[in-house]
């Protein structure tokens, strides 16, 4: 028996010291940072503000792959697919993580089987905006006019499947009202379509809404999030407008392979939770219009995704939307 303790005592001090090791000489080269979103957009920005904080931090740089295409399932599998050792990691989403495994009755991924989701970096929240010209002021203004109009009511959103388009469908839900959802392949194309009368709403990333908000080409009816934006305090959250429960705000994070070793995982994370308290880090996301988040222990990360998760299977199973593979 003794014999047995003796042999478990030396493999526990073995694993220990295999796990300080691998901590130890992590990381050996450059990080590999897969971003499934095309360069240039606001969520590159994010990538790349990020790094900057993040690199010296790691000891190495932090170099990012943009990988766009099909909802971000392409760069998403990529990551999937890479060496568990730590050096590639996947700037992930809510529209990755929780939505596309909602929306898909098929993916090449499984977001729980695959991943290890180290970080909540930013919250979007998103803004509900209508043409400047046009008489509606408020939320109630804009629920009495489309009830007005059963099924006469167009949305925009910038894809199937995007929060763009969830967000408007969970607003539908709430007030019971029928929209028609008018997909377009981006914002600026969104924003002209509602400018130009063919839509009559769109819930936009308060990033992209802000320029054509403040030239006064859009109105602001209320935004999203759980607080008023700084960028626009004068406009009401929907849960102000008389939606109380009411709360949508795309999310970014960091995610690692799920078999990259326990104590790379813990390095990254406490490599990530220094890099989200640099001021210059907030104030960069602040200016994208994100709300920064704070770092968060494995429990809550775990427990955010699980209301995520509930929040986003509720509107999907309710108004019947789904997509196919490509």
């Amino acid at each position: 028996m003794k014999a047995w303790t003796r042999r478990g005592s030396v493999l526990a001090a073995a694993l220990l010291l295999a796990g300080r090791a691998a901590r130890a000489a992590w990381p050996e080269r450059p990080v590999r940072l897969i971003a499934p979103y095309a360069p240039g957009g606001v969520t590159d920005i994010l990538a790349r503000s990020l790094t900057q904080v993040l690199s010296p931090r790691l000891g190495q740089p932090v170099v990012i792959e943009n990988r766009p295409g099909a909802n971000t399932i392409v760069g998403t599998q990529a990551a999937a697919g890479a060496v568990p050792d730590g050096h590639s990691l996947l700037l992930t989403s809510g529209a990755g993580f929780v939505v596309n495994p909602l929306l898909y009755s098929r993916l090449p991924y499984d977001p729980s089987r695959d991943f290890s989701l180290l970080s909540i970096v930013a919250e979007s929240p998103l803004i509900m905006v209508v043409d400047a010209r046009s008489p509606l002021r408020t939320v109630d203004d804009f629920i009495a006019f489309a009830r007005a109009r059963p099924g006469g009511a167009n949305y925009a959103s910038v894809g199937q499947g995007s929060p763009v388009q969830l967000a408007s469908e969970m607003f539908a839900m709430m007030t019971g009202l029928s929209m028609v959802h008018v997909p377009y392949g981006g914002s600026a194309p969104a924003q002209i379509a509602l400018m130009a009368g063919d839509v009559q709403v769109m819930f936009d990333a308060l990033g992209s809404a802000s320029g054509p908000i403040r030239d006064g080409r859009l109105r602001a009816l209320a935004v999203t999030g759980g607080e008023r934006s700084e960028a626009f305090p004068n406009v009401p959250t929907m849960m102000e407008a008389g939606l109380p429960n009411y709360r949508v705000a795309a999310w970014f994070g960091i995610a690692a392979p799920r078999q990259v070793p326990a104590p790379v995982q813990e390095r990254l994370r406490e490599a990530l939770a220094a890099a989200q308290g640099d001021g210059m880090l907030a104030g960069r996301l602040r200016d994208l219009g994100m709300v920064p988040q704070p770092p968060r222990d494995a429990a809550a990360v775990a427990a955010y995704l699980a209301e995520d998760h509930a929040r986003w299977k509720r509107v999907i199973e309710e108004r019947g939307l789904s997509l196919s593979p490509g």
